[in-house]
């Protein structure tokens, strides 16, 4: 199994950072974004501003104590009981009104994936497990399937909307279509020009397009799910798997995951 690292970029594309696996603090997953967004949107514009040569010592002294106080919030909160963390995730792992999803809501499996439309692992997935489990599982109402976007850049948010834009009906036509194609389109400068041009074979229109990628309620969702799921589901690889509330990370195989739902039917 393979998946891959992401940060949760608060909000603002542009200033994000991004933190590895091996960075012994994850923003978004330690910390309530409560306290630590507004502090962390200051630091890093305080980074792009220019500096007056009269200015600079007291900016610096500013930044540097800045960097202490959101690294105190940052080290403490999930200790303090701030943390988002501490709240109780099992509504997460159940069917919400809003989800998009196939098969039984009531078998005795659920499946719910998190996955990001640019991440090659997430891809992989669909493009070499998901039929088979489509077929054999969902098919016939042994499992329900539940997919969650997770945007974890510009043309994974703009895929994630695109997607939830055409509605519940053609909503997994277009996440097939996005993972298959990802390679013609997520890895390109001109990425957005590519995803429109997908959109219209799909049979959006360019006022369509251009309502869906201006939506800020979809755009705030998207975001807010994916902070919330990776602070209190404790995730931060694409694609995440929580099988019946057990979580497997990585690009499951066919052999991996219908060994683990037959277990689970017995």
């Amino acid at each position: 199994m393979q998946g891959d690292i992401y940060s949760v970029n608060l909000k603002n594309w542009s200033v994000a950072a991004n933190f590895s696996a091996s960075a012994p603090i994850n923003i978004g997953l330690r910390c309530s974004k409560s306290l630590l967004l507004p502090l962390f949107q200051i630091s890093c514009r305080l980074y792009l501003l220019p500096t007056l040569n009269l200015r600079d010592v007291y900016i610096m002294k500013f930044r540097k104590l800045l960097h202490i106080v959101l690294l105190t919030f940052l080290f403490f909160t999930p200790y303090l009981g701030f943390a988002d963390t501490a709240q109780d995730s099992s509504s997460l792992l159940a069917l919400k009104d809003d989800d998009h999803f196939l098969g039984n809501p009531k078998a005795k499996v659920t499946i719910i994936e998190y996955s990001s439309m640019s991440c090659p692992h997430c891809a992989e997935f669909h493009k070499k497990t998901f039929a088979s489990l489509k077929q054999n599982y969902i098919n016939t109402n042994k499992i329900l399937y539940i997919h969650r976007g997770i945007p974890t850049n510009h043309p994974s948010l703009l895929g994630s909307m695109l997607a939830a834009c055409v509605g519940k009906d053609a909503y997994f036509d277009y996440v097939s279509t996005l993972m298959d194609s990802q390679m013609l389109w997520a890895y390109r400068k001109d990425y957005k020009e590519s995803l429109i041009n997908i959109a219209k074979l799909g049979g959006l229109t360019d006022e369509e397009i251009k309502a869906c990628f201006n939506n800020k309620t979809i755009e705030n969702s998207l975001f807010e799910q994916s902070m919330t799921a990776s602070q209190k589901l404790n995730f931060y690889v694409t694609p995440v798997f929580f099988i019946n509330g057990k979580k497997y990370e990585g690009a499951l195989s066919y052999p991996e995951i219908s060994k683990i739902i037959d277990d689970l039917l017995k």
